[in-house]
């Protein structure tokens, strides 16, 4: 069994409530990222922390405000986790494109990927909030279930 953790700044949380190996869901302030979660008993969170994007959020992250995803990969780099990015879209929708920006696609994905190389942050092109929220699930419950044997 484990819990979930939301960041208090998350804006459109995931709709993950309690049940089958989730004991509770609590929101508070993260050190990084958008959840975590802890295995019951534990008072460390598990290394793996979700980033959750929509594409404008994600075009915004990679542009402007850059110096601040910088900064928070360091965060999660220096303290050993994980820091995986749940994008609400596609692959091939992000090389589509966003119609707000400029930028390319094609420049989000290689910047995406030079952070996954360098950073070791993984991206997780999701169809669908409810499929980005199946990811979460089953990373904790994978990590559960390696962490308990």
């Amino acid at each position: 069994m484990w819990t979930l953790y939301g960041d208090t700044r998350e804006k459109q949380m995931l709709d993950i409530k309690p049940g089958s190996n989730i004991s509770s869901f609590v929101v508070q302030k993260l050190p990084f990222g958008d959840y975590a979660a802890k295995l019951d008993g534990s008072n460390n969170f598990l290394p793996v922390f979700w980033e959750r994007k929509s594409l404008a959020d994600l075009w915004g992250t990679l542009t402007t405000g850059m110096d601040r995803f910088k900064a928070e990969v360091a965060r999660a780099k220096e303290s050993n986790v994980t820091l995986y990015l749940g994008i609400e879209a596609s692959m091939t929708d992000v090389y589509k494109g966003f119609d707000r920006s400029d930028v390319l696609g094609s420049q989000i994905i290689r910047t995406l990927y030079t952070f996954k190389t360098k950073y070791g942050v993984e991206p997780v092109f999701c169809n669908s909030r409810d499929e980005l929220k199946y990811h979460v699930i089953e990373t904790y419950d994978a990590l559960d279930r390696n962490y308990a044997g």
